[in-house]
């Protein structure tokens, strides 16, 4: 009888295990962004820096960021301009590739950018209703880092990889939808610099995954808690 539920009983001790080494790394990850209250206090956000879209073609960037989830996202030159626009509640995107005009945010886009975090996904996930799993270990740049699984509310799951070392986050995985179908879209983080205590990437690099194509950002400058009027997050027509 024992050897036969031995097994059984393994299993059962394996469940809260992977359960509480989840929170564990949620934990440490707080601690190493500077902790709950030092992140709650910054309420916006400005970064400076360029955007590598394709080979050759380095853009001025900027991305300013407002609590719960406002945002923008500008690149442009004399003859190139990128734009994403997010108020909370309606989204614009000027994409250079279809000929630059602004157009609202389609369905799968616009859900999306409501379901983005300003303070990141790994903080607080069960505050939202989101459950966190633990996927072991993998190398990821180099790197040991431990593997979350977050399942939204919806169902909606992303994968993320914090540093085994430092605990910051060094990449996520999330499913998109694209012209071409779902595809599943990579970023990773590097370059962490402290701004006022707070651990940013200087460094992300994005792109569909299994794909060779990566889009960089190099961020030169962060400021915490500027003054952003809401004008910022509206579309040009709609001021």
């Amino acid at each position: 009888m024992r050897q036969r539920l031995m097994p059984f009983l393994l299993a059962l001790a394996a469940l809260p295990l992977a359960a509480q080494d989840a929170n564990a790394i949620l934990s440490r990850h707080m601690q190493a962004m500077g902790g709950l209250e030092k992140l709650r206090a910054v309420h916006s956000i400005r970064i400076k820096g360029t955007m590598e879209a394709a080979p050759g073609i380095v853009l001025p960037l900027l991305i300013e960021e407002v609590r719960p989830n406002k945002s923008r996202l500008e690149a442009r030159d004399a003859d190139i301009i990128f734009l994403r626009l997010f108020n909370g509640t309606k989204g614009w995107l000027s994409d250079p590739s279809t000929g630059g005009a602004l157009r609202p945010f389609t369905a799968s886009e616009l859900k999306e950018a409501t379901q983005e975090t300003f303070d990141g996904d790994l903080v607080e996930p069960a505050a939202r209703g989101a459950r966190v799993e633990s996927i072991g270990r993998q190398m990821i740049q180099g790197r040991e880092a431990y593997g979350l699984k977050i399942v939204e509310k919806d169902g909606a799951a992303s994968l993320h990889w914090v540093d085994a070392q430092s605990f910051l986050e060094i990449q996520r995985e999330r499913d998109t939808d694209s012209p071409r179908g779902r595809r599943t879209e990579m970023t990773r983080f590097s370059d962490f610099r402290l701004v006022e205590g707070v651990p940013m990437a200087f460094r992300v690099e994005s792109g569909q995954k299994f794909t060779s194509k990566v889009q960089i950002i190099q961020v030169s400058q962060v400021q915490l808690n500027p003054v952003i009027p809401d004008s910022d997050f509206e579309a040009p027509a709609a001021r």
